[in-house]
């Protein structure tokens, strides 16, 4: 087990938290079915009974990590600076496919729900972080509103994130897409969304 240092002990409870969430990210790149309780103990250096304090169940522990690495490519695209729309869709879906690759082990097991048991709640969760993405991509486009034009738009954005995980899928696990082919087909699909259904230019 990793030694206790002084610095540790003194972890508020959201350093602690934000420690135990950090290590069974990493661990759970394996599998939900390949890490413990124990083994992310041990990665923090604490006792088991500190992360049932903090999350209950394993299960609950992996919704929270779930729940932050759905969310991370929803927020990415927030603060994309750029002249033109082409240029706002570049640099979103460039610093998109970074982060996916950043974190490319746990995004791809979140894709694919690869948590056992039901899948309710990991469902509900991909379907929180899918509207935060849209949020996010909109503001990164630019476009403002809740017109027919918008609210239509943020329906064909929704079908895009099916789009996106799946080239991510594509891209990072089966190796079928190359990241380049994948931000290609990313970027002329959304460019084609927003022009068909905004009519901008």
């Amino acid at each position: 087990m990793t030694t206790k240092t002084a610095e540790s002990k003194r972890m508020d409870g959201y350093e602690r938290r934000e420690q135990i969430i950090t290590c069974a990210m990493r661990l759970f790149e394996k599998g939900y079915s390949e890490v413990s309780i124990g083994d992310i103990a041990d990665a923090a250096g604490i006792a088991r009974p500190l992360i049932h304090h903090y999350f209950g169940t394993k299960r609950d522990l992996y919704l929270e990590v779930v729940r932050r690495l759905s969310h991370i490519p929803a927020v990415v695209p927030s603060g994309i600076r750029g002249e033109t729309l082409d240029e706002r869709i570049d640099a979103s879906i460039t610093r998109w496919l970074t982060v996916a690759w950043r974190h490319r082990n746990v995004w791809v097991s979140t894709i694919a729900i690869d948590a056992g048991g039901s899948a309710d709640d990991v469902g509900r969760i991909l379907r929180e972080a899918d509207q935060v993405a849209v949020d996010r991509m909109l503001d990164a486009l630019g476009i403002r509103g809740d017109g027919p034009k918008e609210q239509k738009l943020r329906i064909h954005l929704l079908a895009f994130g099916a789009l996106a995980k799946t080239a991510s899928r594509l891209w990072l696990k089966e190796q079928s897409l190359t990241r380049d082919e994948a931000h290609l087909l990313l970027t002329s699909t959304l460019r084609t969304i927003v022009v068909d259904v905004i009519g901008l230019e």
